[in-house]
């Protein structure tokens, strides 16, 4: 579908086993390069540290006996025997198909810039979604955007060179402060970068309206659903969303459960619109759902969810028709967690704004 999140777990150095809703794959290898035998067969994931684009290749069925029986210093194909042509076969490639060529192997090489600037040179949309992912991984997002439109504007033949030369890029690219996704270059994966790439340049209203692109082609979704109730939240500046906006996010993430660290941010905005709509003690206990399980969830988004939790007793403590003792215990506790929050962190600034409001 373009977007998937998934949990790893290290058995050992250079070993991980992948948990997903599909099922489970075993990963071997390092930085840079791994090997991989799951039920969907075995590849090879190779990729350039730090800037979250790589590639996959597949290489055969998989089986459990293969599983059990793989060789991982079996080394798959690199970028360079994939894309590799000799020189009379390069003066038959047209313009468009070299620039894609000589970005990867510059990618695969390491050079990130001239990457960039190579696929920058193609029109085809699968040299513009690379270029503008790699633009966004160093902030330059206006040009970014300039690339991912082009992408979309000529969106019918996304693939066409990725299918030719048998390549599945992917980038993982960040859809909270604490959580990434990974996503592959297609059109629901472009869609998903350029959200982000407005939201990042402040553009609400495209990143909405691509947002809700996205949320069209992927209803079922739980990232596209974080993807959109990030932006939200971001837009509206919080506290000011009014009710339509809250109500359509509640909607919106009714039967939420507790599955995995994507679902937990989701129960904390589900619990944020609650509370802004005025029932912070129906809201503090979806928090407390929420931090029920803490393994493997980032510890970002377990702050997250402990500042609004804080915020629920705060809000809670401030309702009028409370007695006096239900109102200093609940603006207690709000203080007491808020601090903790603080000691932890105390280049927050919203921890301290919402300490300053108790």
């Amino acid at each position: 579908m373009g977007l998937r999140f998934w949990r790893r777990v290290k058995i050992l150095p250079g070993i991980t086993v992948n948990l997903s809703k599909t099922g489970s794959s075993v990963s071997f290898g390092g930085e840079g390069a791994k090997y991989t035998v799951g039920r969907g067969g075995t590849r090879w994931t190779a990729g350039l540290p730090g800037t979250g684009l790589y590639y996959t290749k597949k290489m055969g069925q998989g089986t459990r006996e293969g599983a059990r029986n793989a060789e991982p210093e079996e080394e798959g194909p690199s970028i360079d025997d994939l894309l590799h042509r000799g020189w009379l076969t390069r003066a038959f490639t047209p313009k468009d198909e070299l620039a894609f060529i000589d970005g990867l192997l510059y990618f695969s090489a390491g050079l990130s810039e001239d990457s960039l600037d190579r696929l920058a040179e193609g029109t085809h949309p699968d040299t513009k979604i690379p270029a503008g992912f790699l633009a966004m991984r160093t902030h330059r997002y206006g040009r970014a955007i300039g690339y991912l439109e082009e992408a979309w504007a000529d969106r019918a033949r996304i693939g066409e060179l990725y299918q030719k030369y048998g390549l599945d890029l992917q980038f993982s690219i960040p859809v909270t402060p604490w959580m990434d996704i990974n996503a592959s270059l297609d059109e629901t994966g472009l869609l998903f970068a350029l959200v982000e790439a407005h939201q990042a340049k402040q553009d609400y209203p495209r990143a909405l309206a691509y947002a809700k692109e996205l949320r069209k082609r992927l209803p079922d979704s739980n990232e596209a659903r974080l993807s959109q109730c990030e932006l939200i939240f971001q837009a509206y500046k919080g506290e000011d969303a009014n009710r339509d906006v809250l109500e359509f996010v509640l909607k919106m993430l009714s039967g939420i459960e507790n599955e995995g660290p994507v679902e937990s941010a989701l129960l904390m905005y589900r619990a944020r619109a609650m509370r802004l709509l005025g029932q912070p003690k129906s809201a503090r206990a979806i928090c407390q759902d929420a931090m029920r399980r803490k393994k493997d969830r980032p510890a970002g988004l377990l702050r997250a969810i402990r500042l609004e939790r804080a915020l629920c007793f705060r809000d809670y403590g401030q309702q009028d028709d409370l007695k006096p003792a239900q109102k200093k215990s609940a603006l207690d506790m709000a203080r007491v967690q808020l601090n903790h929050l603080y000691g932890e962190t105390p280049d927050d600034q919203e921890i301290l704004n919402a300490l300053q409001t108790v």
